[in-house]
This record gives structure tokens, C-alpha cells and sequence, in this order.
């Protein structure tokens, strides 16, 4: 009677309380099951890395095809060529012009500062030479 049961549940564990799973017989042989199976499934996980490597190997010893890569330049380059670059060049030519411009405005700042302070040299001289005369 009780392999009829069984064959009829199947893979159903019955029983009253939770804790009685830890020790029903049918997860006791499946348990013993598992500890069988482990060495087979270290060795299916070793034959399995060995065959992906021999994949991977094979990609390495395979000649590259920069066929992709060429075409992608490519197309970046004729997008490249394609864009229209006139107001960047204006604005360097402006940037230039200004550069240009600033500094001739500091050239004549230095002139303008070495004409002043000759001039004030000369006023003292000729604030000191009137004093000296008015002295007299």
C-alpha cells in the first residue's frame, strides 16, 4: 500500500508539521543522492570550463576581422568631413584679432605710462626750478 501512495504522490512529502521534512525518509535518500552525485558534478563543472576554453581558444587562434572596426572609422571621419566647421574658423580668426588688438593696447598703455612719468619728472624740475627762482 505504501508504494502505491508513493507512486501516486510523486515528488510530495506529506506531513504534519514542518520540522518532520528535515527527517522524512524520501529527502534522506535524496540527500544520500546528492553526496553520490558531487564528485560527477565537480567533474561535469571541470568539463565544462574546459570545453568553454577551448571555445575561447579557438576565437583567439581565429584571424581578426577589423572589418567593423575599419567601417566604423569610417563612417566617423565621413561625419567628420560632413560637418560644417566655417564658424569654428570665424571665431578662431576673431580670436586671433583680438589677441592682436590686446596686445597693442598694452603697447600703447607702456607708452602712455613712460610719456607720463616723463612728464611728471619734468613738472617737478620745473616746479623746483620756479621755486628756487621765487627763493631769489
Amino acid at each position: 500500500m505504501r508504494t502505491y501512495i508513493d507512486s501516486i504522490l510523486g515528488d510530495i512529502i506529506t506531513c504534519n508539521e514542518v520540522a518532520q521534512l528535515r527527517s522524512h525518509r524520501r529527502l534522506e535518500s535524496i540527500r544520500g543522492s546528492l553526496i553520490e552525485l558531487q564528485p560527477q558534478s565537480r567533474m561535469i563543472a571541470m568539463l565544462r570550463r574546459v570545453y568553454e576554453l577551448g571555445k575561447l581558444r579557438q576565437r583567439f587562434d581565429a584571424p581578426l576581422n577589423a572589418s567593423d572596426l575599419r567601417k566604423l572609422a569610417d563612417e566617423i571621419r565621413s561625419e567628420l568631413r560632413s560637418l560644417d566647421l566655417g564658424g569654428v574658423a570665424a571665431l578662431q580668426e576673431e580670436v586671433e584679432r583680438l589677441q592682436s588688438l590686446v596686445a597693442s593696447e598694452e603697447a600703447a598703455k607702456e607708452r602712455i605710462g613712460r610719456h607720463l612719468t616723463e612728464l611728471e619728472t619734468e613738472l617737478r624740475s620745473l616746479a623746483s626750478g620756479s621755486s628756487q627762482r621765487f627763493a631769489s
